[in-house]
């Protein structure tokens, strides 16, 4: 696969780097076809044009929510049993990124509002680490736990929400720790 990415970026068809793990991943998925999933699943993120989130965070998350010790978007960690867990985890993968982009989404967030794509990482992370489904956005007993994903500044609970967030990252994970600072691509 990699032989013909650069062959490919050689002959003047320009790919970018998500492109080449995807074909890896397609590659090496052997029941569910990863183009189809991944491309599908960043259509029903961006919900009619509501969001602008991209393959590269599809594939970042599956990383993440696998518990991939090391979550960069490297080459070296899109390997064969990497890529084996995420496409047996891919319904809860799916899942939890909707689910967070919905949760994103009742906090009056949409393409224009949201700082970066990779915010919904740490909150799908955390709704999949909780097991949460989609009942979340509704029942009375979470609402507070809503609240403080929504509004982490409130007072004595902004700690706690950033400490919920950081919690929820695997060791290795280099996003921000502060509201509002953008995430840096891996």
């Amino acid at each position: 696969v990699l032989d013909i990415f650069i062959k490919v970026n050689a002959g003047g068809t320009k790919l970018s780097y998500s492109d080449l793990l995807l074909s890896m991943s397609t590659a090496q998925w052997k029941e569910v076809d990863a183009r189809d999933a991944i491309h599908g699943m960043v259509d029903d993120l961006n919900h009619n044009g509501e969001f602008g989130f991209s393959k590269d965070l599809v594939l970042k998350a599956g990383l993440m929510l696998t518990d991939v010790p090391d979550v960069g978007f490297k080459l070296k960690n899109f390997t064969k049993p990497n890529t084996a867990k995420i496409e047996k985890d891919w319904e809860n993968i799916r899942q939890a990124l909707l689910l967070g982009r919905s949760l994103l989404r009742s906090f009056g967030f949409r393409r224009e509002t949201l700082g970066s794509d990779s915010v919904l990482l740490p909150i799908a992370y955390y709704l999949r680490l909780r097991e949460l489904d989609d009942s979340y956005l509704t029942r009375s007993s979470e609402r507070e736990d809503r609240e403080l994903a929504g509004d982490p500044n409130r007072g004595e609970h902004r700690h706690q929400a950033r400490e919920a967030i950081v919690v929820a990252r695997p060791a290795g994970h280099d996003g921000a720790d502060e509201p509002g600072e953008r995430v840096p691509d891996a």
